[in-house]
């Protein structure tokens, strides 16, 4: 797998700090590896921390730390080993047991922002910066939209 530095890079994003792709990466390509430190059971508090799997958080590192939420996203994150990717066998190392990947949903060109649906709960929903033709006004789950209170 190639380095993410050879990749991506950080820069300024849709909000604070976001990741940029420095090469073309075509529709469902495996862009790197998402890693950190995992959690069970705790509930941190860092702007950074997402749900992996039931009872278990991420704390990712850099570069996919900054990775920003657009309802108009280009990236998705998949569980993956080497025996279930279909794509590029350079793309997951072979004697890989798995991890969280982030995997191009669409074709990306070099120099866009990589954003994710962050696709949270309503009652942690907050105002959408992302600026996309099909913004949601506010960062959550397609499913959890009918339950916001615009008025607030």
């Amino acid at each position: 797998m190639r380095s993410e530095c050879a990749t991506v890079s950080v820069g300024k994003g849709i909000a604070g700090s976001g990741v940029f792709a420095k090469i073309a990466f075509p529709a469902a390509a495996v862009i790197g590896q998402i890693r950190g430190d995992l959690f069970q059971d705790e509930r941190l508090e860092t702007e950074y921390t997402f749900q992996a799997a039931e009872g278990y958080q991420l704390e990712p590192i850099a570069p996919f730390r900054f990775l920003n939420h657009s309802c108009d996203f280009n990236c998705e994150f998949d569980w993956l080993t080497a025996s279930h990717w279909k794509g590029d066998p350079e793309s997951v190392e072979e004697k890989s047991c798995g991890g969280l990947y982030l995997s191009a949903v669409r074709n990306i060109s070099p120099g866009e922002e990589l954003t994710i649906d962050y696709n949270w709960p309503a009652e942690f929903a907050i105002k959408c910066q992302c600026g996309a033709e099909n913004c949601r006004g506010y960062v959550v789950s397609m499913d959890e939209i009918g339950k916001i209170n615009r008025s607030s």
